[in-house]
């Protein structure tokens, strides 16, 4: 059996030297201790944001899913936040430039913009997002290098 004492070790050693992510970890155990198998995760988020007194929240949505962020961008406006959002073609970047060939394109002939999580991040940066909540991107647009 492997385990991994070494990694676990410097994993604590991280929250100690570095005072936000220690921050971090102290809201999101009191949101814990508050609302586990009560709240919903949308309350856990806001409660989270209370806690961290982030003001601007940011929102990473896949344009599937548009009415739901709607939906929660309303919700968190209601709760005092500022809220800005992004779509996942944000920047209408055709699938080619990342080397999608034609015939792979889901309706080959056509445009079709790539799902762009970097430009996404990189906006809700700018705007000054404090906090980004992912709303349904799909599966490879959250993997990273």
């Amino acid at each position: 059996m492997t385990t991994f004492r070494p990694v676990l070790r410097q994993a604590l050693k991280t929250y100690e030297k570095n005072r936000q992510l220690r921050k971090i970890a102290q809201a999101s155990a009191l949101v814990e201790s508050r609302g586990y198998m009560k709240w919903t995760r949308v309350e856990d988020t806001i409660e989270f944001a209370r806690l961290m007194n982030y003001k601007k929240i940011g929102i990473a949505c896949c344009i599937g899913l548009k009415r739901e962020g709607a939906i929660l961008a309303s919700i968190l406006r209601r709760n005092g936040f500022q809220v800005i959002s992004t779509i996942c073609k944000t920047g209408a970047v055709p699938k080619e430039k990342v080397g999608v060939k034609d015939a792979e394109k889901l309706r080959p002939g056509q445009f079709e913009a790539m799902c762009n999580p970097v430009a996404q991040a990189m906006l809700l940066d700018a705007c000054g997002a404090e906090l980004n909540i992912i709303v349904g991107l799909c599966v490879v647009d959250s993997l990273r290098d």
